[in-house]
């Protein structure tokens, strides 16, 4: 199941009460996996909303929406700032959810024309060897 379409499942289940045909083709085993899944989130607004610590954040349903919100948190002058792949992930941790969000604001800081141009260089100083005369 892709993770999109597991959000779309619990959102699904959530909103019905039953499960997404989709989920019924995969027999008990799917279901089991979207009930055990659908108890960490909620609804409200209409969107699927994700509950882990005491810290409500939005799930992100689609790639569109993940561009986004990778697009406003880091490349945004006004919200973003090109803060680098860590400051980028908390700014993201704080409001949105999605399972891959490490590894997806790791590429999109990678591809990042601006970062990549103002970047440090990262070289290894060479070993200092003293010269006898």
């Amino acid at each position: 199941m892709s993770l999109f379409a597991k959000f779309c499942s619990i959102f699904y289940f959530l909103s019905n009460g039953t499960h997404h045909p989709d989920v019924e083709e995969k027999g008990w085993e799917g279901r089991a996996v979207i009930v055990r899944a659908a108890n960490k989130y909620f609804i409200k607004d209409n969107r699927l909303h994700y509950m882990n610590r005491g810290c409500a954040r939005l799930v992100v349903m689609s790639a569109e929406e993940r561009d986004a919100v990778l697009k406003e948190c880091h490349d945004d002058p006004a919200t973003g700032g090109h803060y680098g792949e860590h400051g980028t992930v908390k700014k993201i941790v704080n409001a949105y959810f999605w399972e891959t969000i490490r590894s997806d604001t790791k590429k999109w800081v990678a591809e990042c024309p601006q970062c990549q141009r103002c970047d440090r260089i990262r070289t290894v100083a060479p070993v200092m060897r003293p010269i006898w005369v």
